[in-house]
């Protein structure tokens, strides 16, 4: 997982729109007063070298990656510390 595209709830109460390729590029980013305790639904749009990423069903940031964009991969989770729990991954064209 060194090369991928991340929406990341970010402490310091951020979201961030992110790219990792040769180390790691903030796209996107806003403030977000996210809670620890809270369940979000977080949705990563690609299209190309369009990003579009959603919580809760609304569109938060967008990006444009004209730097190489990534073509393909896989889809992951990432948690650096603590936990995380999920209902479900969905992946579709």
């Amino acid at each position: 997982m060194r090369r991928y595209y991340a929406l990341v709830l970010c402490k310091g109460g951020k979201l961030q729109l992110v790219k990792a390729l040769e180390g790691q590029k903030v796209l996107a980013e806003m403030d977000f007063g996210w809670d620890l305790d809270a369940e979000y639904t977080l949705e990563l749009e690609v299209h190309g070298k369009r990003l579009k990423a959603y919580v809760d069903g609304m569109l938060l940031l967008e990006a444009e990656d004209g730097d190489r964009p990534l073509e393909g991969g896989a889809v992951a989770l990432i948690i650096e510390k603590g936990m995380l729990t999920c209902d479900a991954v969905e992946v579709r064209p």
